[in-house]
Protein backbone atom coordinates (compact mmCIF):
# COMPACT_ATOMS: atom_id res chain seq x y z
CA UNK A 1 0.00 0.00 0.00
CA UNK A 2 1.24 3.43 -0.81
CA UNK A 3 0.04 5.46 2.16
CA UNK A 4 -1.20 5.18 5.73
CA UNK A 5 -3.88 7.69 6.74
CA UNK A 6 -3.10 10.43 9.25
CA UNK A 7 -5.36 8.69 11.77
CA UNK A 8 -3.50 5.36 11.57
CA UNK A 9 -0.10 7.08 11.74
CA UNK A 10 -1.15 8.78 15.01
CA UNK A 11 -2.46 5.49 16.45
CA UNK A 12 0.78 3.68 15.62
CA UNK A 13 2.97 6.37 17.18
CA UNK A 14 0.76 6.57 20.28
CA UNK A 15 0.83 2.78 20.67
CA UNK A 16 4.59 2.39 20.19
CA UNK A 17 5.96 5.50 21.89
CA UNK A 18 3.27 6.89 24.21
CA UNK A 19 2.24 3.40 25.38
CA UNK A 20 -1.42 4.05 24.67
CA UNK A 21 -3.71 1.08 24.11
CA UNK A 22 -4.84 0.27 20.59
CA UNK A 23 -7.77 -2.07 20.08
CA UNK A 24 -6.84 -4.71 17.55
CA UNK A 25 -9.06 -4.81 14.46
CA UNK A 26 -10.54 -8.26 13.94
CA UNK A 27 -11.79 -7.83 10.37
CA UNK A 28 -10.35 -5.54 7.71
CA UNK A 29 -12.16 -4.61 4.49
CA UNK A 30 -10.87 -3.96 0.98
CA UNK A 31 -12.58 -1.06 -0.78
CA UNK A 32 -12.38 -0.14 -4.46
CA UNK A 33 -11.86 3.57 -5.12
CA UNK A 34 -13.38 5.42 -8.07
CA UNK A 35 -11.68 8.71 -7.16
CA UNK A 36 -8.32 9.62 -5.66
CA UNK A 37 -8.22 9.87 -1.87
CA UNK A 38 -5.64 11.33 0.54
CA UNK A 39 -4.10 10.96 4.03
CA UNK A 40 -6.71 13.21 5.64
CA UNK A 41 -9.64 11.03 4.52
CA UNK A 42 -9.79 9.00 7.73
CA UNK A 43 -13.40 7.74 7.44
CA UNK A 44 -14.91 5.33 4.91
CA UNK A 45 -17.60 7.95 4.26
CA UNK A 46 -14.84 10.18 2.80
CA UNK A 47 -13.92 7.60 0.14
CA UNK A 48 -15.51 7.46 -3.30
CA UNK A 49 -16.48 3.86 -4.06
CA UNK A 50 -18.67 2.31 -6.78
CA UNK A 51 -22.33 2.99 -5.98
CA UNK A 52 -23.93 0.58 -8.45
CA UNK A 53 -23.69 -3.00 -9.64
CA UNK A 54 -23.98 -4.74 -6.30
CA UNK A 55 -20.70 -3.32 -5.03
CA UNK A 56 -19.76 -3.88 -1.38
CA UNK A 57 -16.40 -3.76 0.37
CA UNK A 58 -14.95 -7.25 0.95
CA UNK A 59 -13.36 -8.72 4.07
CA UNK A 60 -9.61 -9.19 3.70
CA UNK A 61 -7.10 -11.02 5.89
CA UNK A 62 -3.33 -10.60 6.05
CA UNK A 63 -0.49 -12.92 7.00
CA UNK A 64 2.09 -12.21 9.69
CA UNK A 65 4.72 -9.66 8.70
CA UNK A 66 7.96 -11.01 7.25
CA UNK A 67 11.23 -9.68 5.91
CA UNK A 68 13.37 -6.68 6.67
CA UNK A 69 13.93 -3.54 4.59
CA UNK A 70 11.06 -3.81 3.75
CA UNK A 71 8.85 -5.68 6.18
CA UNK A 72 5.68 -6.85 4.44
CA UNK A 73 2.30 -8.40 5.18
CA UNK A 74 0.22 -9.76 2.27
CA UNK A 75 -3.43 -10.69 1.72
CA UNK A 76 -3.94 -14.40 2.40
CA UNK A 77 -6.64 -15.22 -0.18
CA UNK A 78 -8.04 -14.01 -3.47
CA UNK A 79 -10.70 -11.30 -3.42
CA UNK A 80 -13.09 -10.80 -6.33
CA UNK A 81 -15.51 -7.96 -7.04
CA UNK A 82 -18.15 -8.49 -9.78
CA UNK A 83 -20.03 -5.59 -11.38
CA UNK A 84 -23.62 -6.79 -11.79
CA UNK A 85 -24.92 -3.42 -12.97
CA UNK A 86 -25.09 -1.71 -16.35
CA UNK A 87 -22.84 1.20 -15.25
CA UNK A 88 -19.11 0.58 -15.58
CA UNK A 89 -16.79 1.15 -12.62
CA UNK A 90 -13.56 3.01 -13.23
CA UNK A 91 -11.35 1.80 -10.40
CA UNK A 92 -8.50 4.19 -9.60
CA UNK A 93 -7.24 2.71 -6.33
CA UNK A 94 -7.93 0.66 -3.25
CA UNK A 95 -8.23 1.25 0.49
CA UNK A 96 -8.19 -0.89 3.63
CA UNK A 97 -10.73 -0.03 6.36
CA UNK A 98 -11.46 -1.41 9.81
CA UNK A 99 -15.15 -1.95 9.04
CA UNK A 100 -17.75 -1.89 6.29
CA UNK A 101 -19.90 1.02 7.52
CA UNK A 102 -19.55 4.71 6.63
CA UNK A 103 -18.15 5.47 10.09
CA UNK A 104 -15.33 2.92 9.75
CA UNK A 105 -11.72 4.11 9.81
CA UNK A 106 -9.56 4.11 6.69
CA UNK A 107 -6.21 2.59 7.56
CA UNK A 108 -4.28 2.80 4.29
CA UNK A 109 -4.85 3.36 0.61
CA UNK A 110 -3.16 3.20 -2.79
CA UNK A 111 -3.92 5.59 -5.65
CA UNK A 112 -0.97 4.39 -7.73
CA UNK A 113 -2.55 1.42 -9.45
CA UNK A 114 -3.36 1.52 -13.16
CA UNK A 115 -6.99 2.56 -13.65
CA UNK A 116 -9.26 -0.38 -14.50
CA UNK A 117 -12.68 -0.26 -16.14
CA UNK A 118 -15.02 -2.98 -14.88
CA UNK A 119 -18.05 -3.32 -17.16
CA UNK A 120 -21.30 -5.18 -16.48
CA UNK A 121 -20.69 -8.84 -15.51
CA UNK A 122 -16.93 -8.29 -15.47
CA UNK A 123 -14.72 -8.93 -12.45
CA UNK A 124 -11.71 -7.37 -10.84
CA UNK A 125 -9.69 -9.82 -8.77
CA UNK A 126 -6.74 -9.54 -6.42
CA UNK A 127 -4.91 -12.86 -6.05
CA UNK A 128 -3.52 -14.00 -2.71
CA UNK A 129 -0.33 -12.03 -2.11
CA UNK A 130 -1.27 -9.18 -4.51
CA UNK A 131 -1.95 -6.62 -1.78
CA UNK A 132 1.16 -5.78 0.25
CA UNK A 133 1.29 -3.64 3.38
CA UNK A 134 4.94 -2.55 3.57
CA UNK A 135 7.05 -0.66 6.08
CA UNK A 136 10.69 0.18 5.57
Amino acid sequence: MAEFTDDLEKKILDYVFAEQAYAQVTTHFLCLLTAVTNDANDLKSQLTEPSTGGYAAKAIAFDAATGTSPTTSDNTSAITFTNTGATAWTVTGIAITDGSTASSNVMCYDNDMTDATVNQNEKIQFAAGDIDITLD
